[in-house]
């Protein structure tokens, strides 16, 4: 009977709303897409309801404001550098922790949705990474994974980190200042 159940089971399908957020953050960081270009067109294109295309909304402006902060808490826990992780994954990961620590969305849901995306878009085993790290992230709260920037001396470095803002404004900010 339990193997009866095996047979029988399927894995969930990934819902729509992600799975345009991922293709749409895909097209903006692999193809330099205009994500203010590309998400107007996508919303018309589909037949998502409001409450839909918000969440679509979210995780595409979201998800590229916040880079720099998600990729700061991916890079402690991913065991190669983050510049030669798959791009596909990279993205998976960002829509991920964006979920995680931006929006309100349940952890378990959050890490769920994502996998289930992963395993429509870049396979199984591809899917199971974006699994083990976003579970990693779910294990410390946001303060946690932050403490360490606390260590950082340079301020442009740590604040660049800290708001998700390249080096070059923030240094932009500092001389305005002086």
């Amino acid at each position: 009977m339990v193997e009866a159940r095996r047979n029988t089971f399927k894995s969930p399908k990934p819902d729509a709303p992600r799975l345009l957020a991922y293709d749409l953050l895909t097209e903006v960081n692999r193809n330099e897409g205009y994500s203010n270009l590309l998400l107007p067109a996508a919303l018309s294109a589909s037949n998502l309801e409001d409450r839909d295309r918000n969440l679509v909304t979210e995780l595409l402006y979201g998800t590229i404001r916040m880079q720099g902060k998600h990729d700061w808490v991916l890079s402690q826990l991913s065991d190669r550098p983050w510049g030669e992780v798959d791009s596909g994954i990279v993205d998976l990961c960002r829509l991920g922790v964006h979920q995680i620590h931006e929006m309100r969305i349940p952890d378990h849901a959050a890490v769920a949705a994502t996998v289930e995306v992963a395993r429509k878009r870049v396979g199984e085993s591809k899917a199971s990474f974006v699994n083990a790290l976003l579970r990693g992230v779910t294990r410390k709260s946001i303060d946690d994974w932050f403490a360490p920037l606390r260590e950082i001396e340079d301020p442009v470095t740590r604040m660049s980190i800290q708001y998700s803002h390249p080096e070059w404004i923030i240094s932009a900010y500092f001389d305005l200042l002086k």
